[in-house]
């Protein structure tokens, strides 16, 4: 039975057994391939166990995408004439493990497993490491052996007990009905021939009849299909139908006859559950009764079609190309559900190869949303060859040019170089949407080609297309990458030197400092920026007396501005802030006015204890807009080292503006939020005395009531008083209070006294006479 999962790294098998019996070690110096599925139909590998597996682990890679799936199967054989067990796995992660857990044990001996049916619209596939010699046992690509890999896998062996028989079967006649239910559990994967008879003759009690068929259903060998198809005859309902599906399970040849008759049953459900059971079982005759009975129906009978696609794939997956493909024709033709539908289009053109072009190319342009999905999918996976390729390619301009993109971006996504020549060309299509695709693609396919096709559009002034060749280069191999920005920075065009900084910036590209330093010197405006911002990130301690000069002697608009915060980012980088505010103060002697401003700028910026004593000179200078915007930096200054100067200032200023930047420059000290709470009270306290208006006696109390100390309700209580902030200070002496704790101070209960009675605001006073009943 196959069960859809969604996959993780599974620990699961650790319950069953802790023990993993891994295969043929890697051989030293090896090295492990991944192989996506995304280019094949399937991947298998033949292995030999000498002890019973209840389990096989493969691991899967996803190339980081997450979300793939794939159906993996085990069989007898590479020649797949027995399945012994089947589970489906959706959105896997990359590198993770899955675990099919059979149903029986398998005894020891030879097996094969296989991936299929890949899902999602990302890579997934297999891991595989070369073996040192050749061998049977070995990795099986689209149906062939490759007799020198591995893919790799690991199996878990059986860790239950091999139970009495004789027990089992007594405890199936004798036992409570729970006990019987057990019996039937363990004879899933325990029983044998010997057993059928009982398990038979319980397929007709309503209790029992389903531990009993799934015991039936795992038993190999044809006394079980017999009691199966014995019980087709005496049973009915669920009954009958849980028996239908069972045999279905079992792919059992023998019951097409009794099926078939089951099709023209007035029961819809048990008709539907026929059509599916001999869709598993998957021979000539089966698929001819499917078709005579689709056929007969019309579109009465949705269960059906279900058979008949079902059919199509059970003969598609062993090798009957042609026949699959008839069914999957006969139902893209037919009244089937448009799901059905789809899932026989894809067929369609999957079981035909190379001979699926002409379908392919038919959805492609076909008007039904649907049948275009169809042909989107199958040009990603399921019609190989340079051929098919290029004949999409030749047919885009009779696509609607709403698909055209999508299409282009399909090519890219089918990972065949055949493409190149015709992606290039794309990349100038007169619609840009195509265009931007085109450049998409070629980055999935990569190669010296796409590359020197997106470096010649990185340094275009087309800005979407050399967007988007910047994306798309992005997700190339860096060393190729670092190439290209190399080769561009060094040549003639100016934005093809801007776009290569741009881009190596953004991929964090190492070894580029010389190139960048240059180009602070470049002509053009644009790169000049695009190095000094790189500079900021990339830049080594050469680069700090570069920008330097930049911000002391800026050549354009807004570049003094961006070296300088350039500068400080470089200097915090490199863990050189004392270093370059040293720098900086070293300039300011012999530098001009406007170019002192900005170094006592950048000096804010990197708030060393240096730099604060530089700004404190600075307040002496001779010009005003130096003096100006050294008081501007010690009003922003992140710590609490300039509180001292400002209130010094603020004390001594007879400017009432002068004064007031200073005020509020302590109060914004003092809330900063790791401030302690006693150095926050503290400069409140003295810088309470400097207050004059409203705006700041605001800021006060929103301090106040930040530091939670109760020595801070005295500061805030005079402000009662005032009717303009009269609620911020009720606001102020509840959060302190409430910051204080229990049991409350004295003076803590008789300011909330006189909230309650001051406060106009109801939500305070409740809070407050909360406060006072504790």
């Amino acid at each position: 039975m196959s069960v859809l999962v969604r996959s993780r790294t599974i620990g699961l098998c650790s319950a069953i057994c802790p023990l993993l019996i891994l295969a043929v070690p890697i051989p030293a110096g090896a090295q492990r391939q991944a192989i996506p599925l995304n280019d094949h139909t399937r991947l298998g590998q033949r292995f030999t166990v000498n002890t019973p597996i209840m389990v096989v682990r493969v691991s899967v890679p996803s190339w980081t995408d997450n979300e793939g799936g794939l159906t993996l199967t085990l069989w007898d054989s590479p020649e797949r004439k027995r399945r012994l067990g089947e589970q489906s796995f959706a959105d896997i992660p990359d590198n993770a493990t899955v675990d099919m857990v059979l149903r029986r044990r398998a005894p020891a001996g030879s097996y094969y497993w296989e991936v299929d049916r890949r899902t999602g619209t990302t890579r997934v596939g297999l891991y595989a490491d070369p073996l040192p010699t050749e061998s049977d046992d070995c990795a099986y690509i689209d149906g062939v052996p490759a007799r020198t890999l591995r893919f790799v896998f690991s199996t878990v062996p059986s860790a239950l007990p091999t139970p009495e028989i004789a027990a089992l079967l007594h405890q199936l006649r004798t036992g409570e009905p729970q006990e019987k239910k057990d019996a039937c559990r363990a004879l899933a994967a325990f029983g044998d021939s010997r057993t059928v008879p009982d398990l038979a003759r319980l397929l007709r009690d309503p209790d029992l009849s389903h531990m009993a068929r799934l015991a039936l259903q795992s038993i190999p060998g044809p006394a079980a299909a017999a009691a199966l198809r014995a019980a087709l005859k005496n049973t009915s309902g669920l009954l009958r139908i849980g028996i239908i599906n069972s045999i279905g399970e079992r792919r059992d040849a023998l019951a097409v006859r009794d099926l078939t008759s089951l099709l023209s049953a007035g029961d819809t459900a048990t008709a539907s559950a026929a059509a599916v059971a001999l869709g598993k079982i998957g021979n000539a005759a089966a698929a001819d009764a499917l078709m005579r009975a689709m056929r007969a129906a019309g579109s009465a009978a949705p269960g059906i079609f279900e058979g008949v696609v079902t059919c199509a794939d059970t003969l598609e997956r062993a090798g009957e190309a042609k026949r699959a493909a008839s069914l999957y024709d006969a139902l893209v033709d037919s009244q089937a559900p448009e799901a059905i539908r789809m899932a026989a289009a894809r067929g369609a053109v999957a079981s035909r190869g190379a001979g699926g072009l002409d379908r392919l190319l038919q959805y492609l342009r076909s008007p039904a949303a649907g049948l275009y999905r169809v042909g989107l999918w199958a040009l990603q996976r399921h019609v190989p060859g340079a051929a098919a390729t290029k004949a999409v390619l030749d047919a885009l301009d009779t696509i609607p040019n709403e698909r055209r993109p999508t299409v282009v971006e399909g090519l890219g996504r089918r990972g065949d170089a055949a493409a190149l020549p015709g992606l290039i060309k794309l990349t100038g299509a007169a619609d840009m949407r195509v265009g931007v695709a085109a450049v998409g693609a070629l980055a999935r396919l990569g190669g010296s080609e796409a590359l020197a096709t997106l470096s010649r559009l990185l340094a275009m002034a087309d800005g979407v297309l050399s967007s988007a060749a910047e994306t798309a280069l992005a997700a190339l191999p860096r060393e190729d990458v670092a190439a290209t920005a190399a080769s561009l920075m060094d040549g003639a065009d100016a934005h093809g030197r801007s776009a290569a900084i741009g881009l190596v910036f953004r991929l964090r590209l190492s070894g580029f400092s010389a190139r960048l330093l240059k180009a602070l010197g470049d002509s053009d405006v644009a790169v000049r920026s695009a190095a000094v911002q790189a500079l900021g990130t990339l830049g080594d301690a050469d680069a700090l007396p570069r920008l330097l000069d930049i911000v002391t002697d800026p050549r354009g608009e807004g570049e003094g501005e961006a070296a300088a915060a350039a500068f400080t980012a470089l200097a915090r980088r490199l863990d050189q802030s004392q270093n370059a505010a040293d720098m900086v103060a070293a300039r300011m002697a012999s530098a001009a006015p406007p170019a002192r401003t900005a170094l006592i700028h950048v000096l804010g910026d990197l708030a060393t204890p240096s730099a604060l004593a530089r700004i404190l000179q600075a307040l002496k200078d001779s010009d005003a807009g130096v003096r100006d915007e050294a008081l501007n930096a010690l009003c922003a200054w992140p710590s609490a080292d300039a509180a001292p100067e400002l209130l010094r200032l603020a004390s001594e200023m007879t400017d009432n503006a002068l004064r007031l930047r200073c005020v509020r420059g302590v109060l914004r000290i003092a809330g900063s939020a790791d401030m302690p709470p006693a150095e926050r009270l503290r400069l409140c306290r003295d810088c309470a005395p400097l207050i004059r208006r409203d705006a700041e006696k605001r800021m006060l109390l929103g301090v106040l009531g930040q530091a939670g100390l109760a020595e801070g309700i005295a500061l805030a209580q005079p402000h009662l008083n005032n009717a303009a902030i009269r609620e911020e200070a009720c606001a102020a002496i509840l959060a302190i209070a409430e910051k204080v704790g229990l049991p409350l101070p004295s003076a803590a209960r008789s300011a909330l006294e006189n909230v309650v009675a001051a406060s106009g605001d109801a939500a305070t006073v409740r809070r407050a006479r909360d406060l006072l009943a504790r």
